[in-house]
């Protein structure tokens, strides 16, 4: 792929960054609740999904646009960094978390 055609598909974005409170997502799996919590964060269950409600202090910005989707990054205020893929045609968030 050209340097020009990647520049298409993706492009950077200089964004502020902004703060988040909560995230509507997908059911996460135990082990992702569980890393979640350690971290300060909550969850609540529903029938579609969870509500992931973040500690005060919680910033999101983005990292880039791709055709159909938004990459943010989350950082935690103890400096754990998620990344939500968020589907803007679809409206909806997937969260994505590394393992400790």
């Amino acid at each position: 792929m050209t340097e020009q055609a990647m520049e298409l598909k993706t492009r950077k974005l200089n964004l502020p960054v902004e703060k988040i409170t909560k995230l509507h997502i997908p059911k996460l799996y135990l082990e992702a609740k569980v890393t979640l919590m350690k971290h300060g964060c909550s969850v609540t269950e529903g029938e579609e999904g969870c509500i992931l409600e973040f500690p005060q202090g919680t910033t999101r910005e983005m990292s880039y646009r791709a055709n159909i989707s938004d990459v943010l990054i989350i950082t935690l205020p103890d400096g754990y960094k998620l990344q939500e893929i968020y589907d803007r045609f679809q409206k909806k968030s997937c969260l994505h978390y590394t393992k400790e």
